[in-house]
This record gives C-alpha cells, structure tokens and sequence, in this order.
C-alpha cells in the first residue's frame, strides 16, 4: 500500500530557484529508485507466491514432474528461489506475469505528488511505496550518522564510499524487513547519482513525517 509522508526541507530564505530545482530533482532520483526496489521486491514476491501454489498459478503439463516430489509442498522462501532460479525462464515468466496482472504492483512503485509549497522550507506531500520511504529515511539520518560514527564522517564526501554505506544499510533493513531482494539487485539500482541525490538530501535539513490514509484522515 501506498503510503503518504510529508517531506521538509530547509534550504534558507528566498533561495535561488536552482537549488529549489536540485531538491527536486535529488528527491526525484531517490524515488525512482525506491520505485525499482519497489518493483523488483514485487517480482520476487511473485515468484514465491507462484511457486507456494503451483496449482493456481502454474501450468500443471509442464510442472508435474517437479511439483510431485515427496517433499512438496515447500514453504520456506530459501527453498522456493532455488526451484525458482532452476526452472527456465520461458516457463516461470508467464505465471509471474500473470501473477503482476492480477496483484498489480505499479501504484507502490510510483511516487505521486498530492502538495508542494515554499516559502522556506520547502514542504512536499507525497504518496510512495514502502521502500521509497525506506530511502528517504536513510538520506533524513544521513546526518547523525556523521555525527555517531567519525570514520563514516571522514568519507563521507567521497561519493564512493557513500554509496558502499548506503548499500550496506539498506541491505541490513531488507534482511531485518525480509524483503525479497538479494544484495546483487540493489547493487545493480544503487547508482553513483543515487549516492549523490542521498548525499545532498542527507547533507540539508531533511525531515519526514509519515501522514494518515486519506480515507482516515477523512474519517472514511
């Protein structure tokens, strides 16, 4: 589910309208890549969800021979990728596909913009999926971290090293949240203009405030 947060920025008064343009464009690059995480969990889910009930989602022709085994039906997530990474590609894609169809993943992967307003700081309302949040949360804590940890704080301008602390959080949360995604994918979204966008949203006065449903908020 979607969720909504407001996000503040501090930039200073009457800022120039090239660094209100770098805040957004900084949040943007956050988001789309909260938004790939976000999809690429979904097919991981999906996966799993295929392979946990074979006879719903899976031709029953062509996984006979693999779904009778004695030990079926498997239910743990290391044992299901397994079947999964074995079975060729050409067969498992179609039910997945399906799958995505029927559970579409694309409102999480999309942040929406609800309200934007400057008059210092800049004050965003946005709906994002799980994951974007997740991004968003490390760039707000990027500060403290500097101020916790000196050695992280030496490096921290070193876009590089950035990136390596970066990727090792977020897999940390991912396998503390056990979201489906192995460390190789967010090392294959976690670019240097990530890094970059996570550094300087980090470096400002960055704050976040998780806000209720709209349906709740309403009363409805």
């Amino acid at each position: 589910m979607s969720q909504r947060v407001e996000v503040t920025v501090n930039v200073g008064a009457g800022a120039p309208i090239e660094v209100l343009r770098q805040v957004i464009d900084s949040l943007d690059t956050v988001c789309q890549f909260g938004g790939e995480l976000q999809y690429r969990a979904a097919v991981a889910n999906a996966e799993l969800e295929v392979l946990r009930r074979p006879d719903e989602w899976l031709s029953r022709l062509d996984f006979r021979d693999y779904f009778l085994r004695p030990d079926y039906p498997i239910n743990r997530p290391s044992q299901l990728r397994g079947i999964a990474a074995s079975l060729p590609r050409a067969v498992l894609a179609p039910a997945v596909s399906h799958y995505l169809a029927v559970n579409d993943p694309t409102p999480d992967t999309i942040t929406s913009v609800e309200r934007i307003r400057y008059s210092n700081p800049i004050e965003i309302v946005l709906g994002e999926g799980l994951l974007t949040l997740a991004g968003l949360q490390l760039a707000r804590d990027w500060r403290d971290r500097r101020r916790v940890n000196a050695a992280v704080a030496a490096d921290m301008e070193n876009t590089v090293a950035a990136r390596k602390e970066i990727r090792d959080e977020l897999v940390r949360r991912f396998v503390e949240d056990r979201v489906p995604l192995a460390p190789a994918q967010v090392d294959d979204l976690l670019t240097l203009d990530v890094a970059r966008a996570m550094q300087a949203l980090g470096n400002s006065q960055l704050s976040l405030k998780e806000l209720p449903q709209v349906d709740d908020a309403a009363g409805g």
